[in-house]
């Protein structure tokens, strides 16, 4: 599925490397400009030079799990991404909630996965 020309600019944060490259093969899929990072330390390198629409973030993760990485990027003054939060269970759900997440996903769902980055991307929706 290709949308053809980009729709948004999205930063996936995943530590698990292919489910960061299928994330962001998805995403690319949908039009949208992307960067990946492997824990949140690595996301926030990356927002010198990329500036996300959307942050599709993972919370477990070794170096700077998600959590810290939210507080940390929503310190920042050039911040306007909306965040995703993917979810492997309902403990992370209610820390998606505490930190503030636009919306939480389970991973193992790959068409609300795709429903969320079109909504928050403004990307036509799918049928």
């Amino acid at each position: 599925m290709d949308f053809g020309g980009e729709s948004g600019r999205v930063l996936v944060v995943e530590d698990h490397s292919a489910l960061r490259e299928v994330l962001a093969r998805t995403c690319r899929g949908l039009g949208c400009t992307v960067e990946t990072a492997a824990n949140g330390a690595e996301a926030l390198r990356r927002l010198d030079d990329f500036h996300p629409d959307l942050v599709v973030l993972d919370l477990n993760m070794p170096v700077m799990g998600g959590a810290e990485f939210a507080a940390r990027y929503r310190c920042r003054a050039d911040t306007h991404a909306r965040i995703v939060v993917l979810t492997a269970d309902a403990e992370e759900t209610l820390l998606a909630q505490t930190i503030r997440a636009d919306a939480w996903i389970p991973k193992e769902d790959p068409e609300l996965f795709i429903r969320a980055v079109l909504s928050f991307i403004g990307a036509p929706a799918l049928d």
